[in-house]
């Protein structure tokens, strides 16, 4: 019997553990790392590397009637000792297997039709964020 809880305890912990990793293939923060990272090295320069620094966040939005993700990367160059951390803005499909478009500017280039859209789904998102905030306070007040 001691042996059974033991074998239980242990096979749970290691669900738990394996559960909670978010660099496991097939999780969306493992898709969005390669993609930043396949982008990030097609653009690296002879003598540059690449350290990954993270994933700030994600917004699921609909951009022109798609569902998709857009993310925001944190990660470093270095070349002959010398760092620079960068910020890549992605926009990836709403399960993060295709990329859409990147780039290093916040917002994107304006006078790009993507990114517009993205702009403008942003906007939708964080009003639709304030109505709902507002709506859920007046019932608090109540």
């Amino acid at each position: 019997m001691k042996h059974l809880v033991r074998t239980l305890t242990v096979a749970s912990l290691m669900m738990l553990e394996f559960c909670s990793c978010d660099g496991v293939p097939g999780t969306q923060e493992w898709k969005v790392r390669k993609a930043a990272t396949a982008y990030i090295k097609q653009e690296l320069k002879d003598g540059e590397r690449m350290r990954w620094g993270g994933n700030r966040w994600r917004l699921h939005l609909d951009v022109n009637g798609k569902k998709c993700t857009y993310t925001e990367v944190k990660y470093t160059v270095s070349v002959n000792g010398n760092e620079a951390p960068k910020t890549l803005y992605l926009l990836l499909s709403e399960n993060c297997d295709s990329l859409y478009a990147a780039t290093d500017k916040r917002g994107g280039d304006v006078q790009d039709a993507v990114w517009q859209a993205v702009n403008e789904a942003l906007k939708l998102s964080v009003e639709e964020a304030k109505h709902t905030i507002n709506e859920k306070l007046k019932e608090i007040g109540k």
